[in-house]
């Protein structure tokens, strides 16, 4: 399938990444290096039916408290997008500086 997806729709970015996966309750922490990018965190609260919605939004917020994410940028978007982003910003400015440093997503 990936060939056939390559081929008909082409690469527009690849994106080399380890994760490391943690569960707590039921929120997934996903501990992502990105090469050419830095480090990223990445919390999935999974919806259970034994919880409401009020009690799924109050254990994402505990997890983002309890691992001090409140104090970095939420960054939206995927990966493959920064890397475009910064892929654009690096033809422009020739001199190439960082353009995120260990950025973390919520």
């Amino acid at each position: 399938i990936k060939f056939i997806l390559r081929m008909r729709y082409g690469t527009k970015v690849i994106v080399k990444k380890t994760r490391d996966l943690y569960l707590h309750k039921h929120t997934r922490i996903h501990l992502d290096t990105v090469a050419d990018l830095g480090m990223f965190i990445e919390l999935e609260t999974v919806i259970h039916e034994e919880l409401n919605d009020a009690e799924h939004t109050e254990e994402h917020a505990e997890m983002k408290s309890l691992l001090s994410l409140d104090q970095y940028p939420t960054i939206a978007g995927s990966y493959s997008d920064l890397i475009e982003n910064k892929n654009r910003k690096n033809r422009v400015k020739k001199w190439g500086h960082r353009l995120i440093k260990n950025p973390v997503v919520k």
